[in-house]
């Protein structure tokens, strides 16, 4: 895979610890080869001259657990979608994010549902922060990241 031949990226991030790692290179991904030039982008990667069409997109997406059923009847889900994605709008604002990046957000099992968006939208490349956890904590979590490369049919990029 060529770094400049990757026109949709799709970044997880997971709102209670965000990164911005991931978006970074992403939006580096899928901006074209000749325009990657220190002078012309701001720290976050994004071209600081208006986007082109050459210019592809980032989906940038945060999945939801899926509730257990008594909290489900409490909270709609279109709530909580809404709710995140307000959210998930307002960090991608305080990251200087350009127009280029789609918010998206999903309900259900993570791996599942960023593999799922990155087939649905053509992705070419999949930018996935890690937690990096160990032990008992990745034995009882798992690891979002290594189901992802397992299930994933595209490149995937761990950090």
């Amino acid at each position: 895979m060529l770094w400049n031949s990757v026109r949709t990226a799709v970044v997880p991030v997971d709102l209670e610890e965000p990164q911005n790692e991931a978006l970074r290179l992403a939006l580096q991904a899928t901006a074209p080869e000749s325009r990657v030039t220190p002078s012309r982008y701001n720290s976050l990667g994004t071209s600081t001259s208006a986007a082109s069409s050459s210019e592809g997109q980032v989906h940038v997406v945060y999945v939801l657990p899926t509730l257990e059923p008594s909290l489900i009847t409490q909270i709609p889900p279109t709530q909580r979608i809404s709710t995140a994605t307000q959210n998930l709008k307002q960090w991608l604002t305080s990251q200087d994010a350009p127009s280029r990046v789609v918010p998206q957000v999903t309900i259900g099992p993570a791996a599942q549902e960023i593999v799922a968006l990155a087939d649905g939208v053509g992705a070419d490349l999949i930018v996935l922060p890690s937690h990096r956890r160990r032990g008992v904590a990745r034995a009882f979590v798992g690891s979002v990241a290594s189901r992802v490369v397992r299930l994933s049919t595209i490149p995937v990029l761990v950090l």
